[in-house]
């Protein structure tokens, strides 16, 4: 992360808070999910803008990560659980 606050953040460091590829930075870039600042030919990102992001993107615990799907396809109602 950079230092100095309020200094933009490069790809590399927006990969390392958030714990992915840079290469998945830069597709998200280029889905403009998230923003960013050219400098020239350097590509940056806004401190603001990453956490915007980051709250963007926040699951809460009660929210499922993926719909449950057993058998050929069907999907669980709420409540069910496998095998009924």
């Amino acid at each position: 992360m950079a230092s100095i606050p309020g200094s933009l953040l490069t790809l590399n460091d927006c990969a390392q808070r958030l714990n992915v590829g840079k290469r998945t930075i830069e597709r998200w870039r280029a889905e403009g999910r998230l923003a960013v600042v050219k400098v020239g030919r350097v590509t940056r990102v806004e401190p603001a803008e990453l956490e915007r992001f980051i709250s963007a993107n926040r699951m809460h615990s009660s929210e499922p990560l993926v719909t449950p799907v057993y058998g050929r396809g069907r999907r669980l109602r709420p409540g069910q659980r496998l095998g009924e």
